[in-house]
């Protein structure tokens, strides 16, 4: 490599690295103050509880539509299971329904 194309790159890194670190710094477009705080489903115990359970399940197999862990789990199943397990609670099955129940 001769001197012009180690400046080239050299000078097209800093160019690129100061792009990325002023496009960090912008302000995304529609966004109006903080995110409005929720009720909670649960109380802060059914929550502990919920997340210790819920990492005693780390190992389980995936298995797509599955919801127990005698046969595995996808993402949604192994929430449906453990909300219901401990709190009672029956969440909707899907992403979709899962993001509209939380609003």
């Amino acid at each position: 490599m001769n001197n012009s194309s180690i400046c080239r790159v050299f000078f097209l890194s800093g160019a690129l690295a100061a792009w990325l670190l002023l496009g960090g710094c912008s302000t995304l477009s529609g966004v109006n103050g903080p995110p409005s705080r929720m009720q909670s489903m649960v109380s802060p115990d059914e929550a502990s509880e919920v997340t210790v359970y819920a990492v005693g399940l780390v190992g389980t197999p995936y298995r797509y539509g599955g919801n127990t862990p005698v046969s595995g789990f996808d993402c949604s199943g192994l929430i449906g299971h453990v909300y219901k397990t401990r709190t009672g609670v029956s969440l909707p099955r899907s992403v979709s329904g899962l993001r509209q129940w939380g609003q």
